[in-house]
């Protein structure tokens, strides 16, 4: 309804109008779309915020088919968790939890907090949850007198959340060393982390506490956690890479800065002209954005959002992110930056082009080439 422009109480109107002549549909909107009518009961408190709960039978009871269930003996989940900010001048966000089924696309919502931050009380937050799954997990959820087998497959969470949900460091975490900044190679880097080495806890600096999920429910705390590449790649480390080179193009200079700047000029002492922290020259920066701009008219459809100036690079989407990784990011920086740094970014673009292509993905070794690539990606950025 929203989409196309009609606003709810429109729709009641023209409800109204039409029952007329159609008595057998409803007056309202929310009878329309079979909106639940809630109330105190219906919500409970977290700190300061609320939690609403729906529940993952309720939502199965409406999803599941027939048909569904002829090609999938299990009922498999995937769960969602992640903070969303309601408004860009207040604290107060949404904190939803989402399933989505093995299989389908549409996710549905299992339950909702809604507060300023992040829910304070992992152990409510997740406590109905935890009951239902584990009681499907046991029993299985019966449809048209038939008992499936239920199993909550991956948990798929961006780092802030992985690190609340796991009640584990989050990714800007640190351990103190001698105050001093080590920086190791891939090789180097250890072990990687298992789902024993997790529940022995063999570095137990990297945990804050025992999340219910491993409590209560034995989900595996490394392997059920799957890993994204819209947060780690293009939105991370490429994001990270672009604008090192670029650094800051709406810096200013400080007070403290142009106070430095008058004493140096006044003593005459030559200065520097002020620019932004970036690797590359302002006129390679004038040289990329005018490429993107002279390819932008000729990106196909098929992409979500056409190249744009670099004046938007710091509200640069996901998308914008991956497609410059992935595909135009090789014209826009040829001859545009330092030719080392170009050879590391085109390190970064053949490892990610590889584990991004569904064909290229299935050959080992090209898996293997992609490690290797990749690992040199890491070695030639320190």
């Amino acid at each position: 309804m929203g989409q196309r422009g009609v606003s709810f109480k429109k729709v009641d109107k023209l409800l109204v109008g039409l029952n007329v002549l159609y008595p057998e549909l409803p007056k309202s909107h929310t009878v329309l779309l079979k909106s639940p009518n809630l109330d105190e009961s219906d919500f409970v408190n977290i700190g300061e915020g609320l939690l609403w709960y729906k529940g993952l039978a309720a939502n199965l009871e409406q999803r599941l088919t027939a048909e569904y269930l002829l090609t999938h003996d299990e009922i498999v989940v995937d769960i969602n968790i992640d903070g969303l900010d309601l408004f860009k001048s207040a604290k107060l966000c949404f904190w939803p939890i989402l399933g989505c089924l093995k299989g389908q696309r549409a996710p549905f919502i299992i339950a909702c907090y809604c507060g300023e931050g992040h829910p304070d009380d992992l152990e409510t937050f997740l406590q109905q949850f935890i009951e239902e799954a584990s009681d499907l997990q046991e029993n299985g959820f019966e449809f048209a007198s038939t008992k499936f087998p239920f199993q909550l497959r991956n948990f798929i969470l961006d780092a802030p959340a992985r690190a609340l949900i796991k009640c584990c460091v989050g990714h800007t975490g640190k351990v103190q060393l001698y105050n001093r900044i080590v920086f190791v190679g891939v090789e180097e880097a250890g072990e990687l982390q298992t789902d024993d080495s997790f529940l022995r806890r063999e570095q137990p600096d990297h945990h804050k506490g025992t999340s219910p999920l491993e409590r209560d429910l034995e989900i595996p705390m490394v392997s059920a956690f799957r890993l994204d590449s819209m947060h780690l790649l293009h939105s991370g480390v490429f994001k990270r890479w672009v604008l090192y080179l670029l650094g800051d193009l709406h810096r200013k200079e400080t007070a403290e800065e142009t106070h430095i700047r008058e004493m140096n000029r006044a003593a005459g002492v030559r200065q520097p002209r002020f620019r932004p922290q970036g690797k590359i020259s302002a006129a390679a920066k004038n040289s990329i954005n005018n490429t993107i701009l002279e390819i932008a008219p000729s990106v196909p459809s098929d992409f979500n959002r056409r190249p744009r100036s670099l004046l938007y690079v710091h509200f640069f989407k996901s998308t914008e992110w991956r497609r410059m990784l992935l595909y135009d990011g090789i014209r826009i920086f040829k001859n545009n930056i330092p030719p080392n740094a170009f050879k590391n970014f085109l390190l970064l673009h053949c490892g990610s082009y590889i584990l991004s292509s569904p064909q290229l993905v299935r050959d080992e070794r090209m898996i293997t080439a992609a490690e290797l690539i990749l690992n040199e990606f890491v070695a030639s950025s320190v």
